[in-house]
């Protein structure tokens, strides 16, 4: 998504933009009668543009605090019109976000994230910025949406339903299921790169193959690179929890089994012997190599290098395949 020549059509187009955002008007209304509060500490719209959304947020709510964003420049004379306690704020809303240490009591938007590059990133991050009781309302198309000019032209923005967006998080939800079930960090650790090498050659079968035209081969595409940012993110998450830090290695569990088994071999009480070999996995020769074997295995810092690799690859291929990149997504892993 070229963000710079976006900016530079709404920008040519200010001046008429509200004689044609018919729809948008009837979205803001709607939007804004959604809030069951009429009394918000801070506020931050994103994406205010002329500032129809941002009228009927005046007339709506009161506040304390009001943020205003647009990746236009010149919105800010819009916004100043309207009122002299917006603070308006010309940046890209993803940067801002990522960076942010502010929080909200209302983030709304109307008719923007259709123009956000990693919509589920974003919509994280957006509700890791609300206070606690905190309100997020915005607005989007759905993929019927002038679904006559991608019928004629096969060009349009890529648009997700509600079933899609339910969908992607319950697979979410269930990988994150297996992470919790893994035994030991190594488990968790080979489950994440098979989780990512899997992802990249299904990637790489679907555009490779001629018989699914293009316009799906796309709708693939960002479907799989979706799924694989949101292995990132609940990997990442994972890692940092308590119940990754609490699980042993498979040098410890080893070095115990070893230890047990020494325990069983000095005692002269055979029912301890049997409860210890019991709960031992492996042999005392078996152990002493995969000990061994394990100083070579994967560390967490390869792991995190195989991701960005595989984003990495996955950005050549869509750009090859698609041109322009259509559903990049950022990486920044932090452990």
């Amino acid at each position: 998504m070229n963000k710079n020549l976006i900016q530079k059509r709404f920008a040519k187009n200010l001046n008429t933009y509200n004689d044609n955002a018919k729809i948008q008007k009837i979205m803001a209304e709607k939007l804004v009668s959604l809030s069951d509060r009429k009394d918000y500490d801070s506020i931050l719209e994103i994406g205010c543009g002329t500032g129809l959304l941002t009228e009927k947020v005046l007339k709506s709510f009161t506040f304390n605090t009001y943020t205003a964003n647009d990746i236009v420049a010149d919105c800010k004379e819009y916004i100043d019109k309207l009122s002299d306690r917006i603070n308006f704020v010309h940046a890209d809303i993803e940067e801002i976000i990522r960076k942010s240490t502010h929080k909200y009591d209302l983030i709304i938007s109307n008719a923007t994230f259709q123009w956000i590059e990693n919509f589920e990133e974003f919509l994280l991050s957006l509700l890791s910025k609300l206070n606690p009781g905190g309100t997020l309302l915005f607005s989007t198309f759905g993929p019927e949406n002038f679904r006559e000019i991608f019928y004629i032209t096969g060009k349009t923005l890529t648009y997700k339903s509600c079933d899609e967006y339910k969908a992607a998080r319950m697979e979410q939800e269930a990988y994150e299921r297996r992470l919790e079930r893994c035994k030991t960090k190594e488990e968790a650790q080979r489950l994440q790169v098979n989780e990512m090498n899997g992802n990249l050659a299904e990637l790489k079968s679907i555009v490779n193959n001629p018989n699914i035209p293009k316009s799906e081969k796309l709708k693939e595409a960002q479907r799989i690179m979706g799924n694989t940012f949101r292995a990132v993110e609940s990997f990442t998450r994972f890692v940092k929890s308590t119940e990754y830090r609490d699980l042993p290695t498979e040098e410890e569990i080893v070095e115990t089994s070893i230890e047990k088994g020494q325990v069983a071999e000095d005692s002269n009480d055979t029912e301890m012997s049997e409860q210890l070999t019991s709960d031992t996995t492996v042999s005392v020769d078996e152990a002493a190599k995969i000990v061994n074997d394990s100083k070579r295995d994967l560390q967490l810092s390869d792991v995190h290098q195989i991701e960005k690799d595989v984003i990495e690859e996955m950005k050549d291929i869509e750009i090859k395949h698609f041109g322009e990149k259509k559903s990049s997504v950022r990486i920044d892993i932090t452990v």
